[in-house]
């Protein structure tokens, strides 16, 4: 009991923590790869999902790069040109699910 209440406890200070981390890091102003990525990206080819990550919609593209439908991802798992593609959509698109 004592370790799934460890466990538990380091999930829910994880989740905290990159949270935390994915404001903090877009309240900066956008650098120049940020702007160019986000001249390039159509917020309805996106949505956001409840856990803060983003989902791609049919035939959802940024510039030349082709993301297959529901292709999920978060913070950091996406660089093209020197920006995270989830501080873009995040200041761009908007931060809540819909």
């Amino acid at each position: 009991m004592f370790l799934l209440r460890t466990v538990a406890s380091l999930a829910v200070c994880g989740a905290a923590l990159w949270w935390t981390n994915s404001v903090v890091a877009q309240q900066a102003e956008a650098t120049e790869p940020e702007k160019a990525l986000a001249a390039q990206i159509k917020c309805e080819d996106f949505k956001r999902t409840a856990d803060g990550g983003w989902l791609s919609g049919l035939n959802a593209r940024v510039g030349g790069m082709v993301f297959s439908n529901s292709t999920i991802f978060g913070p950091g798992g996406i660089n093209i040109g020197g920006a995270d593609l989830v501080v873009v959509l995040n200041r761009k698109c908007g931060g809540q699910p819909r």
